[in-house]
């Protein structure tokens, strides 16, 4: 989580996904929660993705598994399916009860891996009959190991909601060989590892990484959660609360709420329907009234579901195969083979049936929480896991998700504009799979969302009379097998802890491929799940945030979900549809033609007064033309590097620098020759056209190059950005452009993604971004392809540009619609948007939503449509690009001028003056504050219970010493703080600590968000860690501690690429600072490996930072409140809240200092980031790369 240091060193127990919103806002929809459940967000721009289907949403399934990884069920072991060679057998150790002193383990490597995946793979069963699999990945320096339990959620007894969810919490608390609670969490923090686990329905996965110099002491640490937990009744209250606060967080879910909804009617019999995360009514205080203990039921689920033939354990690490086996098996083979209810493997849920037909064919009302009315479809489905070699749903997927032009979606976004988005849902298990398609609905959709459900069986009538596509089927195949062979290898734990989930309902000869590739076709299964399409097989829920007992709820029974508090209202689909249903059943049975049908629609559409804006009836997909099937090589290696003679150690990771070329010289060869069914365009044919119309005016281009890829990969990448010049004290970037410039990309989007759909299928993406800052455009995939999606993107891009009337007015006003729900809409962590306040106060250019919600009501559509033009292209520019991969330099240049010289000026611009004295902002400005400043302001998120905190301690501009000084410090912190603050204070379910920057200024802060505390105590509690906690443990630490902090920091340096986005990664940050800055890795690790870093250093370092004996610190700090902000206290109300936290003196007397100094803010907005520039101005814009200056 925004960490400056290569890999944070703490378990990340309420990890955070940042995803991008907006204005690269970095707030979540949802919080990837990797403990109970995973909530994939939905991508808020995906336009121009490779990846089949469109916008989707997995839940509760590991953070990397695919679509067939959605269903977890028992799969059994036919006779004889181990094919094992005889020189492939290893003597190991077995100590199991009843297993010989010795026994021989076949070990079968597994073979069926993608083109590019260079790892080596072994499978193996230990007597115990625990299965294992090894990875080796000879390149790595990192050690990682997971373990996935066939038992979950729906093993909880109906007595004990959670379980299943406690037992995961616990068993990080101390086991018999490693007793201490909080000895595994601080053993992961000096290794420079990671590690967490989380609780789905049938499977509970764990995992951990971290140095491979450290997995040996790791491995058996890791082990002993499941050989002999201590399950410690002391630690109940305080971990059932850290449940509590999870659970607190999941209620605030908008998905997570509508989903409970959903499957809350399921059969009562049937685990589907219950409660699962637990909270403290469920695991504390309902066992405590019955005078029972829940941890005497954990042991007993221990012993019933923790047994070796439910477990499934992964390692992953540069040691041989072998190795790996012989310590996974003197690790885990001395846990019993347990009971025989244990070990009896043939369990599953599709019984008692979860949906049967009285559960179905209802209609819900259901109370929203967010602005926009929402319509969810679920459709039920049967268990479809072992299917995995034929992907049925991945066919399906692709007819709901496809975004073409007049495809499902777009006719409901675009055409009738009813829908603000479509996404696809498939949640699976052996109590089945549930198809979910839900519609965001415009605010003429909510008056009409009948009609969405209209469309919708229109739709999928003219599917069945189409019948199944085999060309199309096999197309989605060919691209997913593409993909496959040449997708980037997941990093260490995410590689351990999905392929030990797929473990447990894969066989071994598939495990690598089953989730990814459609091995065998079967249009027979897909018509028979098409089938089940029906309306007498569904529920739909409408999700309105007026719904009120005068409003929809009138006249209905209204219930409330228990643990999760929302209203909603149950009916038969019959009597609120009433005889719509038949119509669509009689569409299904293809009783009627699509003319017939078509006709139907437009009458219920003129009935809605509904005017299109085109088509009313969706198209089907067509198969996918040009996927690539012969893919030259010529350029796929980049040339080995000498470390001692060029580049130094990273050289020898990441491969040679991309070099400055002449912008001058162009090849007369073009990646074209390759391109199947060639047309005339950007490469070849444009230029001259271009030339006729006004081109940019660009100053001293920087077009650098790099053949070739130290990973494994065909592609190409080419990236270029086209930045202003900025003059010296020019005014900071304006709300209203800001604002402009956003409308202006999801305008653009929206009108080039439907054609580019089936283009960009063919395994290429592309991305255009505009900002202030600069104009960039990203192209990359396969070079056959490449020519035609450049020449297709730029003849888009400069029709949009030339043409403000292409954009509909019922398309711009959604979009403004949309913003505005994002600007007022907070369904995020309310300790994230503090995180982006400080953002705000600090960086140029950053604005608040309120600013940016005042500005959105300037915009108009002709404004926005012609902002690039008039902002961007018609200003001297600065072109700074990269060109990697699979291509030659004469074609890299070839094509970075045609793409430069083929943008247009749009019609009616003249270009401005060059401006000499205007330069490039490398560096953003960041302000200096001079005296302390605090923000105290209201919870942002409506009724969320939550105070949160942030303090933030700026250190200045980084150099490469601060680097990794803090990347060190950061490691300790981390562990420190999430100790003190979440497992013995529990202070909060969502706690962190960590070193970042902004821009070039580098910073340290804490997180805590909870109930426990209001903010203002919180915030004592952050600074007993900062000021007395850590410097006492740096007193502490051992010089062998220390040096083990030491190497793991080197090892995560010295961690090659795993594929070639990093390596991309990995140049471009130097290419845009102006070539500053490739050194940087290398002299971080010249530095670490010098005598400078002492322990004695980073404690002088840091009592510098957190407690400097005369002035005061850069300190900024928010402070959200839950209901009324309260008021600030008095200095001496202040010192009794310190003193009662535990804070010194001398700490207090610099407290003090502050307080009386403090700049006191109700919000944090760019108006009064001026007020704090005014006072302190900037940093300087200086980049210190070296150990000896820039």
């Amino acid at each position: 989580f925004g960490s400056s240091d290569f890999g944070t060193s703490q378990r990340y127990c309420c990890f955070v996904a940042l995803w991008m919103s907006g204005l690269a806002e970095p707030i979540a929809d949802d919080w990837m929660d990797a403990d109970t459940a995973v909530l994939l967000p939905q991508h808020k721009n995906c336009e121009g993705s490779a990846t089949i289907g469109a916008r989707r949403r997995l839940i509760f399934v590991p953070v990397l598994a695919t679509l067939a990884a959605l269903v977890a069920c028992h799969f059994s072991w036919p006779a004889g399916r181990l094919a094992v060679s005889t020189d492939e057998v290893l003597m190991v150790a077995a100590a199991s009860k009843g297993a010989n002193k010795t026994a021989p383990l076949e070990k079968q490597v597994l073979t069926d891996k993608a083109t590019s995946d260079p790892r080596n793979y072994s499978f193996a069963v230990l007597p115990n009959g625990l299965q294992v699999l090894n990875i080796r990945d000879k390149q790595s320096l990192k050690a990682a190991f997971a373990v996935a339990v066939r038992a979950g959620s729906y093993d909880d007894p109906e007595n004990l909601p959670g379980l299943a969810h406690f037992c995961e919490h616990m068993l990080f608390l101390g086991t018999k060989k490693f007793p201490k609670p909080s000895g595994f969490d601080k053993f992961m923090s000096k290794s420079g590892g990671s590690d967490n686990a989380y609780t789905a329905r049938e499977v509970t996965v764990y995992f951990a990484e971290l140095s491979a110099a450290a997995s040996a002491e790791g491995l058996d640490r890791f082990a002993d959660f499941f050989r002999a937990p201590l399950f410690d009744k002391r630690f109940v209250e305080k971990e059932v609360h850290a449940i509590d606060s999870e659970h607190a967080k999941n209620v605030q879910s908008p998905f997570r709420r509508i989903y409970e909804v959903m499957n809350s009617l399921a059969n009562p019999r049937s685990p589907v329907s219950r409660f699962f995360t637990g909270d403290k009514g469920t695991l504390y205080d309902a066992p405590k009234k019955n005078g029972s203990n829940p941890v005497d039921a954990l042991k007993v689920y221990f012993e019933k579901r923790y047994c070796p033939s439910m477990m499934r354990v992964v390692t992953f690490g540069p040691s041989p195969l072998d190795e790996q086996l012989r310590a996974a098996s003197g690790a885990f083979a001395s846990i019993e083979r347990g009971g025989a209810a244990c070990a009896n493997n043939s369990r599953n849920f599709s019984e008692p049936e979860p949906w049967p037909a009285e559960r179905k064919r209802k209609w819900l009302t259901v109370k929203g929480t967010q602005p926009q009315a929402q319509l969810w479809i679920q459709w039920f489905l049967p268990d479809v896991v072992n299917d995995f070699l034929s992907l049925p749903l991945n066919y399906i997927d692709y007819l709901f998700g496809y975004r073409g032009v007049n495809s499902l979606s777009r006719v409901l976004e675009d055409s009738l504009g009813l829908a603000a988005s479509c996404e696809v849902s498939i949640d699976g298990a052996s109590t089945g799979t549930s198809f979910f398609f839900i519609v965001t609905l415009t605010e003429r959709g909510a008056h009409h969302h009948k009609l969405v459900i209209d469309v919708v069986f229109a739709y999928l009538a003219k599917v069945a009379h189409a019948g199944v596509d085999k060309q199309l089927y096999q197309t989605i195949a060919d691209i997913a097998q593409l993909q496959w062979d040449w997708g980037e290898p997941a990093d260490a734990s995410s590689a351990a802890s999905d392929l030990a989930e797929r473990m447990t309902r894969l066989p071994p000869e598939h495990l690598l491929s089953g989730d990814e590739c459609i091995r065998k076709p079967n249009p027979e299964k897909v018509a028979a799940l098409l089938k089940m399409f029906t309306p007498r097989n569904m529920n739909v829920a409408f999700v309105n945030p007026n719904a009120t007992n005068e409003t929809l709820f009138k006249g209905l029974r209204v219930q409330t979900l228990p643990h999760y508090g929302v209203d909603f209202a149950v009916q038969e689909l019959s009597d609120v549809l009433q005889d719509t249903t038949k119509a669509w059943e009689s569409w299904l049975k293809r009783e009627e033609t699509i003319s017939d049908i078509q006709a139907k629609l437009a009458s219920k559409v003129q009935a809605a007064k509904v005017i299109p804006e085109s088509v009313l009836l969706p198209v089907l997909p067509r198969p996918i033309k040009d996927v690539p099937k012969q893919i030259a090589r010529d350029h796929m290696k980049a040339k080995r590097v000498d470390p001692e003679a060029e580049g130094g150690p990273t050289a020898a990771l990441f491969g040679p620098r991309p070099r400055r070329i002449n912008a001058t010289e162009a090849s007369p060869r073009s990646l074209r020759a390759n391109a199947p069914h060639s047309r005339t365009g950007i490469v070849q044919g444009k230029r001259q056209a271009a030339e006729k119309n006004s081109s940019l005016r660009l100053q001293a281009p920087e077009i650098w190059y790099r053949s070739g890829w130290v990973t494994m990969s065909p592609k190409v990448t080419i990236q270029m950005l086209f930045r202003p010049l900025r003059l010296q004290d020019e005014p900071e970037e304006s709300p209203f452009n800001t604002v402009l410039l956003e409308v202006y990309g999801r305008l653009l989007g929206e009108e080039m993604a439907p054609e580019m759909v089936d283009l960009t299928a063919t395994g290429v993406d592309y991305r255009i971004g505009a900002s202030q800052r600069g104009l960039s455009f990203s192209f990359g995939g396969f070079a056959p392809v490449l020519p035609r999606l450049v020449d297709t993107v730029l003849s888009a891009f400069n029709r949009f540009n030339g043409n403000s009337s292409l954009t509909a007015h019922s398309r711009f006003a959604r979009i403004m619609e949309e913003l505005r729900e994002e600007y007022t809409t907070y369904s995020g962590m309310p300790v994230m948007y503090a995180m982006n306040d400080i953002s705000v106060l600090l960086r140029d250019g950053r604005h608040s939503r309120k600013e940016l919600l005042q500005a959105l009501g300037n915009v108009s559509l002709e404004s926005a449509a012609k902002s690039v033009g008039e902002l961007l292209l018609s200003q001297p520019l600065q072109l700074t690009a990269l060109a990697m991969g699979n291509l030659a330099e004469g074609e890299a240049l070839a094509v970075i001028n045609n793409i430069s010289t083929s943008l247009q000026l749009p019609m009616g611009l003249s270009p401005s003056p060059l401006q000499r004295q205007g330069h490039v902002e490398y560096v953003t400005r960041v302000v200096n504050l001079t005296t302390p400043v605090e923000v105290r302001a209201r919870n942002p998120r409506p009724g969320d219970p939550n105070d949160a905190v942030v303090v933030t301690l700026i250190v200045g501009v980084e150099t490469v010493q601060m680097k990794v000084e803090l990347s060190l410090l950061s490691r300790i912190l981390s562990a420190l703080a999430y100790d003190e603050l979440r497992t013995s204070r529990q202070l909060g379910y969502v706690v962190n600590a960590f070193s970042s920057a902004e821009s070039n200024v580098q910073y340290v802060s804490a997180m805590v968000q909870g109930t426990v505390l209001r903010a203002d105590d919180v915030e004592a509690a952050i600074e007993l860690v900062f000021t007395e906690l850590m410097p006492k443990r740096l007193r502490n630490i051992s010089e062998e501690e220390f040096a083990t902090y030491v190497d793991s920091l080197r090892q995560n340096l010295l961690e090659p690429p795993t594929g070639a986005s990093h390596e991309v990664d990995h140049f471009w940050s130097p290419v845009v600072e102006g070539g500053h800055c490739f050194e940087l890795r290398d002299a971080m690790l010249q530095y670490l490996n010098s005598s400078h870093v002492t322990l004695q250093r980073l404690a002088d370092s840091w009592d510098r930072l957190s407690a400097p004996r005369d002035g005061m610190r850069g300190r900024l700090v928010v402070k959200y409140f839950h209901g009324d902000v309260r008021p600030r206290p008095t200095l001496s109300e202040a010192r009794k809240s310190w003193e009662k936290q535990g804070l010194g003196k001398e700490v207090m007397e610099l407290l003090s200092r502050e307080f009386n100094r403090t700049l006191v803010l109700d919000r944090a907005d760019s108006e009064n980031r001026a007020r704090l520039v005014q006072e302190g101005g900037y940093f300087p814009q200086d980049l210190f790369c070296s150990l000896h200056g820039r």
